[in-house]
């Protein structure tokens, strides 16, 4: 044995020890982990989350050849805030907000669905016109940088 000054003996923690204390705190760790990324700590899960309902359609006016379209957008926001809308995009342009019969931001409240109608030309989007039976996407773009899409088929009246 090795002595220190003559009496005390020197001595190290026991493997056995060692192991249960790295055990533990590499569970307590990985514990730590999967509760932050379930939105348990953090706050993650909190603020908007809209949905685009499968209500919403695309109408097309065969009046003017198609090139004119009314969009009816019925949105519901299943989130703990308030969530505004800032910007819809059609096949991933921005449509101009004048297109766009309810002024901008939107504001959804949490818990609530709201309507609204947006009047588009295909010049709009950069097409000449717009294909009955054809699926366009429609995106919104919120003031949190939330983007929530869907895809409307095209219909003719």
């Amino acid at each position: 044995m090795i002595t220190n000054g003559g009496n005390m003996e020197k001595r190290g923690i026991s493997p056995i020890i060692a192991t249960v204390i790295l055990v533990v705190i590499t569970i307590a760790l990985a514990v730590g982990v999967a509760l932050w990324m379930s939105g348990i700590i953090g706050g993650a899960g909190r603020g908007e989350q809209l949905g685009i309902l499968p209500d919403s359609n695309m109408t097309l006016l065969s009046s003017t050849n198609n090139t004119n379209a009314t969009i009816w957008l019925h949105v519901k926001n299943s989130g703990s805030a308030d969530a505004q809308i800032i910007a819809v995009k059609l096949n991933g342009v921005n449509l101009p907000s004048s297109d766009i019969q309810t002024s901008a931001p939107i504001t959804v409240k949490a818990g609530s669905d709201f309507n609204f109608i947006i009047n588009v030309t295909s010049s709009d989007v950069g097409l000449t016109s717009f294909t009955p039976g054809t699926s366009y996407q429609v995106t919104i773009i919120t003031s949190a940088g939330g983007s929530y899409s869907t895809q409307l088929t095209a219909i003719s009246k």
